[in-house]
């Protein structure tokens, strides 16, 4: 009891010492994360077909993307927009 006690009273007492203490940092100076990342290039990692979503890599994260043509993996893609009504699917095209 002692113990749980202790350790709810610290983490509710020291949280905000910790949180200037053990902040993160990110790569990309002023990064806004909650914009959406129209232009920005990926690289495809499973193959994009009209008919069948594939799969990129961008900012470290995969995600589903649709294309109106095929690309292969390994290619580097523009994000457009969001495919359909789906905000966890890109949609790209490739770089020319």
């Amino acid at each position: 009891m002692v113990f749980t006690i202790g350790t709810v009273g610290s983490i509710l007492l020291l949280r905000r010492l910790l949180m200037r203490i053990l902040r993160g940092s990110t790569s990309e100076p002023n990064a806004d994360y909650d914009d959406f990342p129209a232009g920005a290039h990926a690289r495809v990692l499973k193959p994009i077909t009209p008919r069948c979503n594939g799969r990129i890599q961008y900012r470290g994260t995969q995600w589903d993307a649709a294309a109106d043509e095929e690309i292969k993996a390994g290619e580097t893609v523009e994000i457009v927009r969001f495919a359909a009504n789906s905000r966890l699917t890109y949609f790209v095209r490739k770089i020319k």
